[in-house]
């Protein structure tokens, strides 16, 4: 009876990723009469070599590092082992093992090749590899199949380019997005990172924290709600636009948007978690801006129409007639609408005393020389004085129109003003007009002018009906004057 030959035996150790594709590689029918036992290179490896035929197996190392295949190296020579070395390694690793070859004899006759090596490279240094531990009748059936394999790969070349440029968008897209974009397995364990990841935390992330959980990027408050997202993407949701917001270690806070998905391989087996986040930040304050702004704008709005309603109401209560009416009224409601011009100008954030002067004595200067001087510092004040001081004003420059200095050609006004830490001083004074002397009674102008100057500023008002002419006194509190309003 005829027996079977024995098939060549070959043994190859490889790290665990190397292991997994020679797994696949080596599954191929063509290479049913090759026995090829892989195992991962690990504590136990020597073990399983011996199970698998002692040390009469030839063995192939293949690594993507010099120190794990070395180490093996030195054991398995020890043990007489017929030995074969290949390496792939990155080009910063192949320069530092050209540099140390010399010195390790263990690694003397080692197949070397870089991960970017042609195709042609590949096959003459894959085949060497094999050979070399066989007995060259028994190495034929690998050259062959990694000659049929390698053919393969190359009459796809093209499909081949297609996947490098496709490589190639995707890492021009992961290195040029300001979206932190880093993945996990499917246990939640960091694998990898782009380099806006550590742009958005904060901190410099390196190799150390691949393995350990995702959440530990986030602060330690935002822990739990990260492991809370993860549960919901393991059960298959996709989370987009979670907001949050993050302290970084620097003390700066952030509002940042996170869209978290799974990683699905056939048949939706969950392989990986992504994830994506953004600093919102920007847009957070605008719209915080945006609200405050809506806000203020109706509360000024109801505040106008509640100014506008009670000028109606006092002007009609005191006008002799229609035609005076008319004429108050619309004086009073120009008077408003100038001061609401000067602060749409700064977006209602206030104006100068001294625009709010101009533009409420400038119809007095027309027509010849200013009939007015304005003195004072250059004073910024909130958008309430602005109104309040804009009416006054406004009051001040009609009651002298009609019974003071602007009544008479010659007639002059001038106002001055002065800041101190107990509040402004604002002195109106006329002179030139026609003698004045108090009134019997309080008018609409005038009760105005002190509820505004009182109630609305919380000031004082002082008039003074001397025969040389009028004069006022003003007087604000420091509150409306707050810190950055005051110009020297």
């Amino acid at each position: 009876m005829r027996s079977s030959p024995t098939r060549p035996h070959v043994v190859a150790l490889a790290g665990a990723g190397e292991a997994n594709a020679l797994r696949t590689l080596l599954s191929d029918p063509l290479l049913s009469d090759l026995r090829v036992d892989v195992v991962s290179d690990g504590p136990s490896a020597h073990h399983i070599l011996r199970e698998n035929g002692g040390t009469s197996v030839p063995i192939v190392l293949i690594g993507s590092e010099v120190s794990s295949p070395l180490a093996a190296a030195r054991d398995l020579r020890r043990d007489n082992q017929s030995l074969s070395i290949l390496f792939l390694l990155d080009v910063d690793r192949y320069e530092s093992f050209a540099r140390m070859l010399p010195f390790v004899p263990e690694l003397h006759g080692a197949l070397v090749i870089t991960k970017a090596a042609d195709a042609g490279e590949l096959r003459r240094l894959l085949m060497g590899a094999f050979a070399s531990a066989l007995r060259q009748s028994e190495a034929a059936l690998v050259r062959e199949y990694i000659n049929r394999r390698l053919t393969q790969t190359s009459n796809s070349g093209e499909a081949h380019q297609q996947h490098l440029l496709s490589q190639s968008y995707l890492t021009t897209l992961l290195t040029s997005t300001p979206d932190a974009i880093f993945a996990a397995d499917q246990d939640g364990k960091l694998l990898a990172w782009n380099e806006a990841t550590s742009d958005l935390f904060g901190v410099l992330l390196d190799d150390s924290i691949v393995g350990r959980s995702v959440s530990s990027l986030f602060p330690l408050d935002l822990q739990p709600e990260t492991e809370r997202l993860l549960s919901r993407v393991k059960s298959g949701e996709v989370v987009r636009e979670h907001h949050t917001r993050i302290v970084r270690p620097d003390g700066i806070l952030i509002d940042a948007e996170i869209s978290v998905a799974p990683v699905y391989v056939q048949a939706r087996q969950l392989a990986g978690i992504s994830f994506t986040a953004r600093d919102i930040t920007e847009r957070k304050q605008a719209q915080r801006r945006q609200s405050l702004l809506i806000n203020e704008l109706n509360h000024r709005v109801k505040n106008t129409l509640a100014t506008v309603q009670s000028l109606v109401q006092q002007t009609l209560r005191n006008a002799p007639d229609p035609s005076v009416f008319q004429a108050d009224l619309m004086g009073r409601l120009i008077a408003l609408s100038r001061t609401h011009d000067l602060l749409t100008q700064s977006s209602w954030e206030g104006a100068f005393l001294n625009d709010v002067l101009d533009v409420e004595l400038a119809p007095y200067g027309r027509g010849g020389e200013p009939r007015y001087e304005v003195r004072g510092p250059r004073l910024y004040l909130p958008s309430q004085a602005v109104l309040s001081l804009g009416l006054v004003c406004h009051e001040l420059a009609t009651n002298a129109a009609k019974y003071g200095a602007f009544s008479r050609t010659e007639g002059w006004v001038s106002v001055s003003w002065s800041q101190s830490p107990t509040g402004i001083r604002i002195e109106w004074v006329e002179r030139g007009g026609p003698p004045v002397a108090a009134p019997t009674r309080k008018g609409f102008g005038s009760r105005l002018i002190e509820r505004s100057i009182r109630n609305d500023l919380g000031g004082e008002f002082l008039a003074e009906f001397r025969p040389e002419g009028f004069r006022a006194v003003m007087t604000l509190p420091p509150e409306q004057m707050p810190a950055g309003y005051i110009t020297p």
